[in-house]
């Protein structure tokens, strides 16, 4: 895992969309849109939900995939709603405890 990506992380969107964030930069956007996936690079770990809400889409919420087991379906992920008023660096120190 990158050092600088602390968690693979799934956000929730509005709508019903997910923007799949695997420990590193790139963020995938689904469902695809004509059968082509759209995506991005996040500029930082604790950028990337500033960088959502800059394309215009609103977070319900996070699951953050910190251990194998989590990806691998053996352990729920943790979860954490977002509300768009908590500071990006509460969900950083939530995943690092």
């Amino acid at each position: 895992m990158n050092k600088k990506w602390i968690a693979a992380r799934i956000f929730h969107l509005s709508g019903g969309a997910r923007a799949i964030n695997s420990a590193g930069p790139s963020v995938e956007l689904l469902p695809d849109v004509g059968g082509k996936v759209l995506c991005f690079e996040s500029s930082s770990y604790e950028n990337t939900f500033v960088e959502l809400k800059q394309l215009g889409f609103s977070i319900v919420g996070v699951d953050f995939y910190q251990h194998e087991i989590e990806a691998q379906g053996g352990k729920p992920p943790l979860w954490m709603v977002f509300d768009g008023s908590q500071a990006k660096h509460k969900t950083t120190d939530a995943v690092s405890q």
